[in-house]
């Protein structure tokens, strides 16, 4: 007799599509894929004419080692609902419990399971997931101090394709979250507590790595009191706790911190009192610490000392009128932060503008060129500095004050007027601006070269003569690229190629993108070559960018990638 299949008032046919990933760009085998598509069977909401339930009541998906009969992986798709272009998509990694082998070829079946019948689709594609990944796991392992019950996590590091598991050696260590999955995740683990008087040791495999979880035995000692100390000032302290333990209970009392010292009671049988001490904490952040007794948790926790700051020394007497240097060493406990400022525009901080603890702050004071003496302040650790310079008696003019110079550089000269007596000197704080002359006793010339601007930028620099500030500005080489090709076709595959860049020999330049499909290499000054690379574009929609080059830009354009796919049957409700 007939099954319902072949009765078409009451049968379904069906026939399902499954694709890899939305970027497949033929039938060809697939590599990672990653979600499942396919044509839903019938109209939703249709219902069997002989039960009145839906015609489909859910979906199955069937894997099997390619040209194999035997079924690898079954997996409920439920009953979800298709997109608005009529196909149905599933997420494929996360539906698969148990990873499928890397390096092996599968076919997949959807089934569309009726209240009387099932009805598959042809197979699909061939599909394959690459080599086996190694995935990364921190920390490595957990050491519990203690062996009441705890709970832990295991962050995993993995490329977004690499399927992994986590699975647990022993009854004690349970896993709560995340027993699968692909790419980067947390596992959750909860340990439960050790009633045996001895440690154990028990391990977890995430990926093909081993975590190892190691926790201490149940104590003897039944109490301690209390089980910790606030202490409310950085001053050392010393305390005592009780133990509470049978007769026969032997146990050990042992600091975890080298800052908290056990006293009398590092050992003892049966009921006994343990006295520690406490280091003063130097520093300005709280601490906290742990003793641990027949296996209970012992805390102390410390408050920071106080920021205290002194400088030495507290102030500076010049004797001389020349510019000088000097430094001011701050005291300060660990962990104090600081800062250093100039309230004075002739006093400069060199180094030593911000510290934690103890520092120096190095200073330079400029020449008092005026005939007056002058008093000006630092503010160091919120504390005042005091600078005191006398007046000269020599006064200075120079001539010009400033000088404009092309790109390609040049020379120029700077006249020195003052009393035969008066001796100054002349500076440069540019490497691109040398000084000839750069000391003088009464009037003179200092002469400067200006070396040729390779940048693409204008600059200045100051020169700094008989104490006055002289200006040197500089024009950039105007610049022009021309840059072969200047738009990029790619195809959808990917490519590579180079880009010809003809420019002045001193202009800089190098070649960036922002989009990561596509990647760039060289730089340089004068003509050169870019080498790029287009990545295959695995996206069911067209892309572009451009490649940035001193400025002028390359068009890359890439298509997307055509999915071929086989025509599927749709099952339909009989009429």
């Amino acid at each position: 007799m007939p099954g319902p299949l072949a009765n078409v008032r009451h049968g379904l046919i069906a026939s399902f599509l499954l694709l890899s990933i939305a970027t497949a760009a033929s039938a060809q085998s697939m590599t990672d894929p990653t979600r499942i598509e396919f044509a839903p069977s019938g109209a939703p909401g249709a219902l069997d004419v002989r039960t009145g339930t839906p015609l489909v009541e859910k979906y199955t998906l069937e894997i099997y080692r390619a040209g194999g009969s035997t079924i690898e992986q079954t997996i409920d798709l439920g009953r979800p609902s298709p997109e608005p272009d009529g196909k149905i998509r599933v997420d494929l990694l996360a539906l698969l419990t148990i990873p499928l082998s890397r390096g092996v070829v599968y076919e997949a079946v959807v089934n569309a399971v009726g209240p009387l019948e099932v009805a598959s689709s042809a197979r699909s594609e061939t599909f394959a997931f690459s080599s086996a990944c190694t995935p990364a796991i921190s920390p490595s392992s957990s050491t519990l101090s203690t062996p009441a019950a705890a709970n832990g996590s295991i962050a995993v590091t993995a490329n977004s394709t690499c399927a992994w598991t986590a699975t647990s050696s022993a009854g004690w260590i349970t896993i709560t979250s995340n027993a699968y999955g692909s790419g980067n995740a947390v596992v959750t683990y909860t340990v439960a507590a050790n009633t045996l008087t001895s440690s154990r040791t028990g391990t977890m495999t995430v990926g093909d790595q081993t975590f190892t979880v190691t926790q201490a035995g149940a104590s003897c000692v039944s109490a301690i009191s209390p089980t910790s100390s606030t202490l409310t000032a950085s001053i050392g302290a010393s305390g005592a706790i009780s133990v509470v333990a049978g007769a026969a209970c032997r146990w050990t009392a042992v600091s975890n911190d080298s800052w908290i010292t056990v006293g009398v009671g590092a050992t003892g049988t049966g009921n006994a009192t343990v006295a520690y001490n406490v280091a003063a904490n130097t520093g300005s952040a709280p601490r906290t610490g742990t003793l641990t007794i027949g296996g209970y948790a012992f805390t102390v926790t410390q408050p920071g000392a106080p920021c205290g700051f002194t400088l030495s020394p507290f102030l500076a007497n010049l004797t001389s009128p020349a510019a000088a240097d000097g430094s001011v060493t701050v005291s300060a406990g660990a962990g104090c932060d600081w800062t250093a400022t100039s309230n004075a525009a002739w006093i400069t901080i060199r180094s030593g503008a911000s510290g934690s603890g103890s520092g120096t702050v190095n200073y330079t004071v400029a020449a008092n060129t005026g005939t007056t003496s002058r008093t000006g302040t630092m503010t160091i650790a919120g504390r005042a500095f005091t600078v005191s310079q006398p007046a000269t008696s020599c006064a200075f003019t120079i001539s010009p004050t400033s000088q404009s110079f092309p790109g390609s550089g040049g020379s120029g000269s700077v006249a020195v007027t003052t009393s035969s007596t008066c001796s100054w000197t002349a500076s440069s704080a540019a490497a691109w601006v040398t000084v000839s002359g750069t000391t003088g006793t009464g009037s003179g010339t200092v002469t400067f070269n200006v070396a040729a601007n390779t940048s693409t930028l204008p600059r200045s620099a100051m020169l700094t003569i008989a104490g006055k500030s002289f200006t040197v500005t500089q024009s950039y080489p105007s610049c022009t690229f021309t840059l072969t090709p200047s738009l990029i076709n790619a195809p959808s595959t990917g490519t590579s190629g180079s880009i010809t860049v003809a420019t002045q020999a001193t202009c800089a330049w190098t070649a960036t993108t922002s989009s990561a499909w596509v990647t760039v290499s060289g730089s340089g000054a004068g003509s050169g070559t870019v080498t790029y690379t287009v990545q295959p574009n695995t996206g069911t929609f067209a892309r572009s960018t451009i490649v940035n080059i001193g400025g002028v830009f390359v068009g890359v354009n890439q298509p997307a990638a055509t999915a071929v796919v086989a025509a599927p049957v749709s099952l339909e409700a009989a009429r």
